[in-house]
């Protein structure tokens, strides 16, 4: 048979406050600020430097991904714009596309598309840039 009083204790530990709970018979003594962290070993191999087996792309320091400046001047309509499109890592391993279009000699907008894999994000670059140069923007020297 169980013991009523246990039964009893057991119930009291769920509204009783940690610091108060230690009392308890059967319940764990309390752990050092300094041990608990050193439960867990650190494994170097889940290092953020590493290759990525799950996307197969290089490490975030080493790709290079070059901003593309492009320009449509036509004196006859009165057009000076410009469309800047650059790639930029995000903290968790994705990259963001950023855009910025306008005026040349105004600031012009933005907007930035998040892409889970960075080659994703180059590939939407890539995609662009070829829409813009077909709308007769060229790169700046």
């Amino acid at each position: 048979m169980t013991d009523p009083i246990r039964l009893g204790q057991v119930s009291a530990q769920k509204s009783l406050p940690c610091s108060t709970r230690a009392g308890i018979p059967g319940w764990p003594e309390e752990k050092k600020m300094k041990d608990v962290n050193r439960l867990r070993r650190i494994n170097s191999q889940n290092s953020l430097d590493r290759v990525s087996l799950v996307s197969k792309t290089l490490p975030m320091h080493a790709q290079k991904h070059e901003p593309v400046h492009l320009r449509r001047i036509d004196p006859a309509q009165n057009m000076r714009r410009f469309y800047c499109l650059t790639v930029q890592p995000t903290l968790f391993g994705g990259a963001s596309l950023i855009r910025n279009w306008g005026r040349i000699g105004n600031r012009g907008q933005s907007m930035m598309e998040t892409f889970d894999c960075p080659n994703d994000a180059s590939k939407a670059l890539v995609r662009i840039e070829r829409t813009k140069k077909r709308r007769e923007y060229r790169e700046t020297v």
